[in-house]
Formats: structure tokens, C-alpha cells, sequence
């Protein structure tokens, strides 16, 4: 943004007065006040602002606006100089442009939101909240103002949800925020499982359940790919049967369970030949990186969790016999207190810990595909909880402690994927000081960054 400062404040709405709203729940529906309270947004231009009183002493100013019979005494220059609209009223042949009163009778401004807006013209600060955000986006959209508009579509990209998704893809057609409405499909494409069943989504347009289900990165099993549609379809059968076959053919029928398949058969909607529908549909959609596995050090906190990106919660693995259902893989890491790092390529690679209270030079990598651990060679160090970072084809390991000591190493060496060798890094100058237990260690543009943390006590 140009000129412009957008800055992000999270916090109660302390104003005691409610912001009239031109269309409330018109578009954005009952959702979206419950999903927005309690967050708000202040918006401030980089330009210099002019003091309240100029718009309060009505000796000075040089126009009026009425808008339901409310008047707003204001500036001509300070409307030109902040709207396009106003500006080509004033320069322009306009009948306005010489009068000294003017009257707007714009159904879709109220006068609370005329005058936030003509109030930021004065002081360059805008408050955003839930209650005036679809307000001041018509206004936007009405005075020509690019910056309000694109600090209002902001808010709104920052508050998209489960529940108001729908609504706020509506909201966004019809103000033609074609921005927000690509990232609100693309919301429901990710979270298709949960929005898919709300009543919401049975509202959505023909053209819009064809691009969603036409997607390869949609999340969902071909079996609910056809149930939501055939519900959206008895919805309302009567204008929506004859899409039928359209919509089918983009379900990957062959995919489905058999006990669908006996259902397809029976389809009810005669329109559908279910028979033609694209047998050879048989490609998976592409996978979807569902969540961040989570292995504990400690053997009393063996059971591993991972986290559900569509569900945005933490899931825990139930595992019998050292095998987890669901990630058909061995959880089981050789020893205690060892590191463990999900490579590039998928695989998880150990090192380090102990055994019977000796530190372990060894290293051990799982490979998902053949569900088995493998040996790799031994490390120069025995290395209790090191950190490890992966850089290109090199597994770096820091760090570390002994099993008879907690201070930790300012060592580092590193596992060549492609040699399948160990290298130490020998000199001085490139060892690693002040390693704690509180370190953070990540890899970004080709460099490793090693943060620790201090904690002061009084």
C-alpha cells in the first residue's frame, strides 16, 4: 500500500454506541457479528491530519451535507483533497460545484457512516470493527476511496471462518471484492468437510459448486463429494435436477465405496446418465498436507499428537503395540532423549540419546513406505536432545548434552544424505556459544538462525 500505515489491533470495542448498519445481516448474515466481536482494526493514513475543531466551527466551514435530514458542516477542499467523488463534483460541470449546500440521497450511506468517513478525512484514523466494516465498504465503494476499502477487505480477509465463509463469499461477489471472494472459496476448498454440511453452503450457485468440486486440492473423500451433492441438488430440485449430470461428471464415481456404488445405480434423478458419467475419472485428488506430528522426549508422554490443519485442533494417536492407525507407521524411537526431525523428503530422522544412563552416538532414520526404522552410521559425539535442522542434503545436529551433565555442547556435525556420512565442523570460530535448553533452532534463504531465550529472575 501506498501511503498508507495498516496497523493490526486486537481488543475490546470500548464504544458505547452501536454504529447504525444500512443492510444488517444482509449479506454477511447472523455469523459474522458472533465470529468479529471483541476485534477491531485501526487504519491510519501517512498524511497530515487537520484538527476536529475545523469541522466543528461552522464559521469556517464552506459546505453542508445532508444525508435523512441530518446535516454535516465540512470543507470543500478537505472533501476534494480526501475523494475522487467529491473532487469531480466540485471540478466538473456538476450543479454542485458552485452551490453551498448539498443534499445526497444515497439510500446505502447512512449518516453515522458519512460521517466516520468525512471524521477520517480530518484526522487520517479510521476505527474498524464488526459493526461498520460492511458500511464502510459501500462508502468506499461509493466515494472512491481505495485505501478505506482495501483496509476494510483486510479486516474482513483476517476474520474469515468456519461459520461466516458463505456469507462473507456472498458479501464479497456483490461489492465485486474479487480478492476476498477467491480466498473465501479457497477457504471452503481447505475446510470443505465442515462447511460442506452447514446450511450455508446449500445457498451457494451452481458455478460455485462446480468450481469446488472440479478442484483437485478439494479435502474430501469422493463419497461426500457425492453426497453434497446430491443435497444441494434436492435443496431445490426443481431448477437444480436439470445439473445433474453436469455436476457428476466431476465426481470420480470409480472411487467410491461399493456400497455407494449401489446407490449411484438407484439415482432418482432420471436426467443423470449415470451410466456415460466419466468412468475414467480414476486420478486421487492431490493430497493435502493435513497436520504437524508431534513426538514427545519423555517415555511417560510416549502417545504422539498431531494437528488437524482442517480442524484446527490437536488430535491424539491412539497406538496398540507400537502401531499407529493413523499414520500406518511405527512411533517408536529407539531410545530415550532422542531428537527426532521430519526430513524434506518425508522420512524421520533420530539421533542422539541414551540408554541405561549412557549418552548414544547413534542414528536411526524411518522411511513411511517400507514402515521400518534403518541404521545410519554413528556420530562423532554422543548427543543427549540435540537440535537439528535440515539444509538441502545436509541434516545438521547442535548442540547436545551428555547423559552425566546438562550443559550443553557448543559442537555441531552434520549427516550428508547423499554421501551417508558424518562430517564434524572442526574449527573454533564456527562452534556454537551460549546453548541452552530454551534454544530454537530453523533454517530460512540457505542460513541456520540459533535463538536462545534469558530469563531474568528478581
Amino acid at each position: 500500500m501506498n501511503n498508507l500505515e495498516f496497523i493490526m489491533n486486537t481488543g475490546m470495542d470500548t464504544s458505547n454506541e452501536e454504529t447504525q448498519t444500512v443492510c444488517p445481516n444482509r449479506y454477511l448474515g447472523q455469523n459474522i457479528g458472533t465470529a468479529l466481536t471483541s476485534k477491531f482494526v485501526v487504519f491510519k493514513r501517512k498524511k497530515e491530519s487537520y484538527s476536529n475543531d475545523m469541522e466543528l466551527d461552522t464559521n469556517t466551514t464552506d459546505i453542508t451535507l445532508i444525508v435523512n435530514n441530518q446535516k454535516i458542516s465540512v470543507h470543500k477542499n478537505i472533501l476534494a483533497s480526501n475523494s475522487d467523488y467529491f473532487d469531480r463534483m466540485f471540478t466538473s460541470s456538476f450543479k454542485e460545484r458552485n452551490q453551498d449546500k448539498i443534499e445526497i440521497n444515497i439510500m446505502d450511506v447512512s449518516y453515522e457512516t458519512l460521517s466516520t468517513l468525512i471524521g477520517f478525512f480530518y484526522t487520517s484514523s479510521l476505527t474498524i470493527t464488526e459493526h461498520n466494516v460492511q458500511d464502510l465498504l459501500i462508502g468506499s465503494n461509493i466515494f472512491l476511496l481505495d485505501d478505506v476499502r482495501e483496509a476494510c477487505v483486510n479486516y474482513l480477509k483476517s476474520m474469515i471462518d468456519i461459520e461466516n465463509c458463505i456469507n462473507m463469499k456472498d458479501f464479497a461477489n456483490t461489492l465485486g471484492l474479487n480478492d476476498l471472494y477467491a480466498l473465501c472459496l479457497m477457504y471452503i476448498v481447505n475446510n470443505f468437510r465442515l462447511i460442506a454440511n452447514t446450511q450455508e453452503f446449500l445457498t451457494i450457485t451452481y458455478e460455485e459448486i462446480m468450481l469446488l468440486i472440479k478442484n483437485d486440492d478439494l479435502f474430501a473423500k469422493e463419497e461426500m463429494v457425492y453426497d453434497v451433492v446430491m443435497k444441494w441438488i434436492k435443496h431445490e430440485p426443481v431448477t437444480r435436477s436439470k445439473y445433474s449430470t453436469e455436476l457428476l461428471w466431476y465426481v470420480r464415481l470409480p472411487l467410491v465405496l461399493n456400497t455407494y456404488q449401489g446407490i449411484i445405480k438407484v439415482h432418482e434423478f432420471q436426467g443423470a446418465r449415470i451410466n456415460g458419467l466419466s468412468s475414467f475419472r480414476m486420478e486421487h485428488r492431490k493430497p493435502f498436507r493435513k497436520g504437524i506430528l508431534l513426538l514427545s522426549h519423555f517415555p511417560m508422554k510416549s502417545s504422539p499428537e498431531w494437528y488437524d490443519a482442517a480442524l484446527d485442533q490437536w488430535q491424539t494417536c491412539i497406538c496398540e503395540n507400537c502401531q499407529c492407525k493413523n499414520f500406518q507407521i511405527v512411533l517408536s524411537p529407539p531410545r530415550n532423549l532422542c531428537t527426532c526431525y521430519l526430513l524434506n523428503d518425508g522420512r524421520l530422522f533420530a539421533v542422539g540419546g541414551y540408554d541405561y544412563g549412557k549418552g548414544m552416538r547413534l542414528a536411526n532414520i524411518f522411511d513411511s513406505k517400507t514402515n521400518e526404522w534403518s541404521c545410519l552410521a554413528d556420530m562423532h559425539f554422543e548427543r543427549v536432545k540435540p537440535y537439528i535442522v535440515q539444509l538441502g542434503l545436509k541434516v545438521f545436529v547442535i548442540g547436545g548434552c551428555a547423559a552425566d551433565r546438562p550443559s550443553y555442547f557448543n559442537t555441531v556435525e552434520y549427516f550428508d544424505l547423499k554421501k551417508k556420512r558424518w562430517f564434524a565442523i572442526k574449527n573454533k570460530e564456527k562452534g556454537i556459544s551460549s546453548l541452552r535448553n530454551d534454544t530454537f533452532v530453523t533454517c530460512v534463504n540457505g542460513l541456520i538462525y540459533i535463538v536462545s531465550f534469558i530469563f531474568f529472575v528478581y
